[in-house]
């Protein structure tokens, strides 16, 4: 996905909050529970998730039918917390970055430290033969680096990762990261809306999803998105598109690939206790 450096850098050890020692083998012990949880996670999904084609928005609008409400929101942006990439490698190193800063409520900017998450996501990957990060490995630096757990996740259709992505975002309070341009980009995503609560219910519709390009800071172009854009769902698929590469895992090859927290036990219990949201706000369908 990313192409990088090809050896650890000894010196930027001490930065990391977990000990350094055989990390792929304490990732390959825990995999199994994490994937196994993730399933559990995600043994509710199967509704659609609400992208209105333009045709259909038309017709809904000649037939007088309402346009959906917006019954959930959900931002996880905190002050400070974006990085942009320092080198244009580092996209996962930055997303891990950004993604630690809203876990743990901080604003690191450290570009050692941003290195330092990217070399050990390259490190912690199952393929890593062309300098890159791939996706286990992106979520094997988070769970170890006092964000996770989080677990790779491939969806069949870009409608099942969204819906699942949400889910695992409400339940858990921690922002995801998705693999964009055919798996060769990290996006960072804050926050979401949907037509209802998804960690009280499988019955919702993902409405928008806040995005986080951590190239913004190094390229203004098209298809360069500034921090916390949000996107209506259609928007959002032109650039989420299935994973392509396959000389990696064929476990995500032609998914549409997310970075999932795992939500824990307190996690849930707090979401179920939330109480629920009355916005009311309609959507416009345009």
């Amino acid at each position: 996905m990313i192409r990088g450096p090809g050896r650890h850098n000894r010196p930027y050890r001490e930065w990391m909050t977990v000990d350094s020692v055989r990390p792929r083998h304490r990732f390959r012990r825990s995999a199994a529970a994490v994937l196994l949880a993730v399933a559990g996670l995600l043994a509710l999904n199967g509704v659609a998730v609400g992208a209105t084609p333009a045709g259909l928005e038309q017709a809904q609008l000649a037939s007088g039918v309402a346009p959906p409400r917006l019954a959930y929101r959900l931002d996880l942006s905190t002050d400070g917390y974006y990085i942009g990439q320092y080198t244009y490698l580092q996209c996962v190193g930055a997303s891990v970055e950004m993604m630690r800063n809203m876990v743990l409520g901080q604003a690191d900017h450290s570009a050692a430290l941003q290195h330092l998450l990217f070399t050990r996501a390259r490190q912690w990957s199952r393929y890593s033969g062309d300098g890159g990060a791939d996706p286990f490995g992106w979520a094997a630096v988070l769970t170890f680096t006092s964000a996770g757990p989080y677990a790779a996740y491939g969806g069949r259709t870009a409608a099942d990762t969204i819906h699942a992505l949400a889910r695992a975002m409400a339940l858990s309070g921690r922002p995801v990261g998705v693999t964009v341009w055919y798996g060769s980009h990290a996006w960072v995503i804050s926050g979401i809306t949907a037509t209802d609560d998804p960690a009280r219910t499988d019955d919702f519709s993902v409405l928008t999803i806040a995005v986080t390009d951590p190239l913004w800071t190094l390229a203004h172009h098209h298809g360069v998105l500034a921090p916390s854009t949000w996107l209506t769902v259609a928007q959002f698929s032109r650039y989420f598109q299935r994973y392509h590469d396959p000389k990696r895992s064929p476990a995500i090859e032609g998914r549409y690939v997310a970075i999932l927290p795992v939500p824990t036990s307190n996690e849930v219990a707090a979401a179920i206790r939330r109480p629920s949201q009355s916005l009311g706000t309609p959507v416009p369908l345009h």
